[in-house]
């Protein structure tokens, strides 16, 4: 997989992750007695969004790899 493939592949996950987020606040205003399932939720898309954002930020600073 070069570094293309991943770039684009971590921007669709970003894409997915932000409106997940915000769906994941209005769910747990209304059912907050579930607040362990919803901070299980954002921790598992925090883990996915950091690793997003270290992937794209590799790739724009290391450049493409040989």
């Amino acid at each position: 997989m070069d570094d293309k493939e991943r770039f684009t592949r971590a921007l669709v996950i970003l894409a997915a992750i932000l409106p997940t987020f915000a769906l994941i606040a209005v769910e747990c205003m209304l059912l907050p007695a579930l607040g362990w399932f919803w901070i299980l939720l954002i921790v598992i898309l925090a883990g996915a969004a950091g690793y997003s954002l270290f992937t794209i930020v590799r790739i724009l600073i290391h450049g493409r790899r040989r």
